[in-house]
């Protein structure tokens, strides 16, 4: 698999659970659970907060197979990186990296 086989797309509700888990599993792991569903789910919507999933190929993003995903927090002159996974069978692929410079992106917007 490439980097380009990877769809990174905007976060929808039904991605809360499978970014929730990721950040229990591969973030907060042995800390506590602080990022559940519902808070995810929170963060999608706050206007001010930015939720990016990577999907592995088309299909996988209509049925939304989430690899990694980021949430950012943007003020009025700052931007706060809150959430950043993926998982490791999609390591060092560059998809960290694609969720990163899509987040930067929409910071300079």
């Amino acid at each position: 698999m490439t980097s380009r086989a990877i769809t990174i797309r905007p976060a929808e509700p039904r991605d809360a659970q499978a970014i929730a888990q990721m950040s229990r599993d591969f973030i907060e792991s042995g800390l506590g659970w602080k990022y559940d569903a519902a808070r995810v789910l929170r963060a999608m919507r706050d206007r001010d907060t930015l939720a990016v999933v990577a999907c592995e190929g088309a299909k996988a993003a209509a049925k939304g197979v989430v690899a990694g995903f980021a949430i950012m927090e943007f003020g009025d002159e700052r931007a706060h990186l809150v959430l950043l996974a993926v998982r490791p069978s999609h390591r060092r692929l560059g998809i960290g990296q694609r969720l990163l410079d899509w987040l930067l992106e929409s910071a300079r917007v």
